[in-house]
């Protein structure tokens, strides 16, 4: 990319100066050709006057009495020409290479069926193209192609084309896409950066969206993943700052690093046990972000996964958690944290910041050390309720024996609300008919029903107890 960039800025220099980074063979009507005399073929190029108001291309011309099938809009050759508004090309043209109208005055272009092949950047930069229509035999959007086109606000993409290039529409003004069957890789950058860009409908034949392809896309409000993604990459929605929901489907197994740090109207997401690996700050500055269900696979964990997730007040770890990353609720409002006993390392600060973190709750049997609640201002004010008989032992480890006040579950507090020695579904059909019928809180609390102990038994304490069944 950086030699693209720096190719098509040699020849914006080039152009501007009045220096021609090629030479042209030939003019005629006022256009400039290279010729390819044995082929009898001519390429529309550049020339030492720039073009002006409405081109129509001829499909050939006649040179020194010989005729040339014109099927080329070479490198280039509109480039810088800002007087240029419309251009006609016949269907002799089969390619427009690199950079051919970059920065050019266009404001429509219709591509004829016979062109297979856009160049690099071939429309790069013309703020003031409004329409365009696309070939249906080009199989790839180039990179660049139309990155900074603002006045761009619709394109329809033809079923022929399989992938989109890096930066192909970035910066664009486009308000939404669909993208056809056909496309199964969306490149790098290739949507980022489109502020107006609201919905995208992404089909099920899409296997790649690669990294930062949607990122800074900040009127995109809704997403759905297809079922044929398996892993979404690094940044990909990264300042979607109007997104507010997200579905993730269970053929995903792993979220790459920040793919959704600072979307901050999101408010709720469900992580889908398929997901085994999340990067670090996947999650990092979504600060509406208040209900989050962690997959039970997680087995790799990056740092700061939901760090200044403000609004994240309560989280339940699911068993089948080995690891609690490093930094990972770092400046979430954290009241309430359930810890299973799968659980065997807590990262370094895992907790920090977390001034209004009240209790944790640990069903953690083979105790070890940790520095998860280092850096806790608060901590010495929460309270640690651990399984019953291993009070002492938190209290001698390094990194529980922070908490001041460590106490032990009884039965009931582990969930057995019904108190028979048996955490079941019975247990569950309990705690449901109490909420339903709003019985005495004071009782039924001393049963251990507030499983999260914020103070309330409600529908949050029946999922902590129904995910402690079914990782029983």
């Amino acid at each position: 990319m950086k030699h693209f960039y720096l190719k098509c800025l040699l020849m914006g220099i080039l152009t501007m100066t009045g220096i021609k980074a090629t030479a042209y063979t030939c003019k005629v009507d006022g256009i400039y050709y290279d010729l390819d005399k044995t082929a009898k073929t001519a390429s529309v190029t550049e020339g030492d006057s720039p073009y002006v108001g409405d081109i129509k291309i001829p499909k050939s011309i006649i040179y020194k009495g010989i005729t040339y099938s014109v099927t080329t809009i070479g490198r280039s050759a509109f480039g810088y020409d800002t007087n240029l508004t419309t251009i006609t090309i016949p269907n002799s043209v089969t390619m427009i290479e690199e950079c051919a109208f970059r920065v050019s005055g266009l404001t429509s272009i219709v591509i004829p069926n016979s062109v297979t092949y856009l160049g690099v950047g071939a429309f790069s930069d013309c703020y003031n193209l409004t329409s365009v229509t696309l070939p249906r035999n080009i199989t790839r959007i180039e990179p660049a192609t139309f990155t900074y086109c603002s006045s761009l606000t619709f394109i329809n993409i033809p079923n022929s084309v399989t992938s989109i290039g890096d930066c192909a529409f970035q910066n664009s003004g486009l308000t939404s896409i669909s993208l056809p069957n056909s496309v199964t890789t969306i490149g790098k950058w290739a949507f980022s950066g489109c502020s107006s860009l609201i919905s995208v409908d992404l089909d099920n034949n899409l296997t790649s969206i690669e990294h930062r392809a949607f990122e800074a896309c900040c009127s995109l409000k809704s997403v759905e993943i297809p079922y044929s993604m398996t892993s979404i990459g690094e940044g990909v929605f990264e300042d979607c700052s109007s997104l507010t929901s997200i579905m993730i489907p269970n053929s995903v197994a792993s979220i790459g690093k920040l793919a959704f740090s600072r979307c901050s109207s999101l408010t709720s997401v469900t992580i889908p046990n398929s997901i085994t690996s999340i990067g670090e700050c996947a999650f990092a500055d979504c600060s509406n972000l208040s209900f989050v269900t962690i997959p039970n696979n997680l087995t790799n964990v990056g740092t700061e996964v939901f760090r200044n997730c403000t609004n994240l007040k309560k989280v339940t770890i699911p068993d089948g958690v080995k690891t609690i990353g490093d930094l990972m609720f770092e400046g979430c409002g954290l009241t309430s944290v359930t810890i299973p006993n799968s659980v065997t390392s807590i990262g370094y600060s895992a907790f920090f910041g977390c001034e209004q973190l009240k209790s944790v709750i640990s069903y953690i049997t083979d105790v070890f050390e940790t520095e998860g609640f280092y850096r806790n201002a608060n901590i010495s004010n929460a309270i640690l309720y651990v399984p019953k008989g291993l009070a002492n032992t938190y209290r001698a480890t390094s990194g529980w024996d922070e908490f001041s006040k460590i106490i032990e579950m009884t039965d009931a507090e582990s969930g057995d609300v019904n108190g028979d020695k048996v955490v079941d579904i019975s247990d569950v059909v309990s705690m449901v008919n109490h909420i339903l019928n709003n019985s005495s809180s004071e009782t039924f609390n001393a049963t251990g029903a507030d499983l999260n102990n914020d103070g309330n038994i409600d529908i949050s304490d029946v999922v902590s107890l129904v995910n402690m069944i079914l990782g029983q």
